[in-house]
């Protein structure tokens, strides 16, 4: 479990994804020409803005609470679409999602939201310890 740990690092995960998602995700697949694609990509690359204060300017349980609560939700968006086969038009570029191209960012998403959770300790975040006493 330890080596798990280690190589399941938020910081590292947190930044990964960033820039897969800035690069890739974002930046590289935008139609220029469309304006409605621009601000959606615009919007979209702000995902990676709030990943890369994540990995830089927090640290320990902190980091990975954020990191969950940041990429687990993609994670089950991308499952969602995924399961239902939807269809996405933007810029006049058709993209499917089939379990063939959801592959690779599901399991980048899907990983980075796993190292928060093994390192967020959600166990002593929902302990009765720190109940306000009456």
């Amino acid at each position: 479990m330890e080596q798990v740990m280690k190589i399941l690092t938020p910081k590292w995960w947190l930044t990964a994804t960033a820039v897969a998602h800035a690069t890739v995700g974002t930046l590289a697949s935008i139609n220029w020409s469309d304006e409605t694609a621009v601000v959606m990509t615009g919007f979209m690359f702000l995902t990676s803005i709030t990943m890369l204060y994540a990995a830089f300017f927090t640290e320990g349980e902190n980091q990975a609470r954020l990191t969950t609560i940041v990429t687990g939700p993609v994670w089950v968006w991308f499952a969602i679409c995924t399961a239902l086969a939807l269809t996405t038009v933007s810029g006049g570029v058709v993209y499917e999602f089939q379990s063939i191209q959801t592959a690779m960012p599901m399991t980048l998403w899907g990983l980075t939201a796993l190292s928060g959770v093994l390192h967020g300790n959600w166990g002593e975040l929902f302990s009765s310890d720190d109940s306000p006493s009456e």
